[in-house]
């Protein structure tokens, strides 16, 4: 039986803390002066900014796969329908049920993706075909409404019965991860899933080299303070989770429960986890 995990930001910020980078603290070097030479307060960041292209308007898959396990056994929905047979526009209450105790989504919000789903899904087979929801997931996250080998381990780790379509309760799961609003499973522990690619402890960083910039650029992101902006480039990014691997990990391996622990406690976990996540309303799907 798994219990319910815990999403917890361990900053480590004090007003009395020397200022540093953020990044400087994962090398356990001195301050990194960056951006043109100016030193971004380590001790004042307020948010991170997406860089958006004008293109872009838009534990374990086998701990996912425990918690959806019953959409299967309850064979509650048939994957082939007649013709004449309304197509289900509810979940069940056995769905309802399951999805209140895996996720903190309000009644509304839970009604809206609900919504969301049935007026996207395919009606022959109950189902979301994939190319349909990482358009809804691209359009609130830059770094994922391009195909890369961080989407196609995303989708490995999601889709448990069929990896050309969602099921409603993979859909609404898999976005209550990336909404960071899931009770099975953290942003931390997403993480690890991802760069645990074959599953034997060993973290591949390459899952990075993909990921989607801002046009004719290196930028991923932009880490904005009250003097300052730090502009994250995929070169820094990668190259900085590289510094983290070899100084936590042995021969590039970890365990999952030590890599966690490690990661919510380091000051710059929310700069090494931020294409991991959405942030935002999950009214922006709908538009």
């Amino acid at each position: 039986m798994l219990s319910p995990g815990k999403r917890l930001f361990m900053t480590e910020l004090s007003p009395s803390m020397l200022l540093k980078s953020p990044l400087a603290k994962l090398t356990a070097g001195p301050p990194t002066f960056l951006n043109n030479g100016i030193q971004a307060p380590f001790s004042s960041l307020l948010k991170i900014s997406p860089v958006l292209s004008p293109n872009t308007i838009t534990k374990t898959r086998s701990t996912v796969k425990s918690l959806i396990d019953f959409d299967t056994d309850c064979k509650i929905r048939p994957t082939k329908r007649l013709v004449s047979i309304e197509p289900p526009t509810v979940l069940s209450e056995i769905e309802q049920l399951h999805l209140k105790k895996m996720c903190t989504f309000s009644e509304t919000e839970m009604d809206l993706l609900v919504n969301l789903f049935f007026k996207k899904y395919n009606a022959q087979t109950g189902q979301m075909f994939s190319s349909v929801y990482w358009a809804l997931i691209g359009k609130v996250s830059p770094f994922l409404h391009k195909n890369s080998m961080m989407r196609t381990q995303l989708s490995y780790i999601f889709q448990t019965r069929c990896k050309e379509s969602f099921t409603p309760i993979e859909f609404i799961l898999s976005t209550a991860v990336l909404y960071q609003r899931a009770k099975f499973m953290s942003s931390e522990e997403l993480v690890y899933d991802v760069l645990n690619r074959d599953n034997t402890g060993i973290l591949d960083i390459s899952i990075f080299s993909d990921l989607s910039t801002c046009t004719d650029s290196d930028l991923l992101f932009i880490v904005q303070y009250p003097g300052g902006k730090l502009e994250i480039t995929r070169t820094l990014f990668i190259d900085t989770w590289k510094r983290y691997i070899s100084k936590y990990t042995h021969n590039g391996q970890m365990v999952r429960d030590k890599f966690v622990e490690v990661l919510r406690n380091n000051s710059c976990s929310n700069i090494l986890t931020y294409p991991f996540y959405i942030k935002g309303s999950l009214e922006a799907l709908c538009e």
